[in-house]
């Protein structure tokens, strides 16, 4: 976590990249023209099937969204099969995900 903490910047811009170029492949299907080559995917069917399961992956708006989703997950694990379900946690533990800086 340290080393997280000291690359923060790399780290943030490396997820807004990746983030960019997943909104570029929701919004453009020349795009996946672009990057079929690289898929090894020459069969039409396992192309179209990548790239549905991609997209479908795309679900989650936000880290926050994600972070929220989880939340509701443990709570529904933790409330059926206690802390058995959760590996002896009882909340899930601060900074299992990361989130965009704010503000600086």
């Amino acid at each position: 976590m340290d080393w997280a903490r000291a690359n923060r910047p790399a780290i943030d811009g490396f997820l807004a990249a990746d983030a960019a170029a997943a909104r570029r492949l929701a919004g453009d299907a020349a795009e996946w023209q672009a990057i079929r080559p690289l898929m090894n995917a020459p069969d039409p069917a396992l192309y179209a099937e990548l790239r549905s399961r991609f997209l479908a992956g795309l679900a989650h708006p936000s880290a926050d969204e994600e972070q929220r989703t989880a939340e509701r997950v443990f709570a529904i694990l933790k409330a059926t099969g206690g802390t058995k379900a959760t590996a002896g946690l009882t909340d899930l533990p601060p900074g299992v995900f990361w989130l965009p800086a704010t503000g600086a």
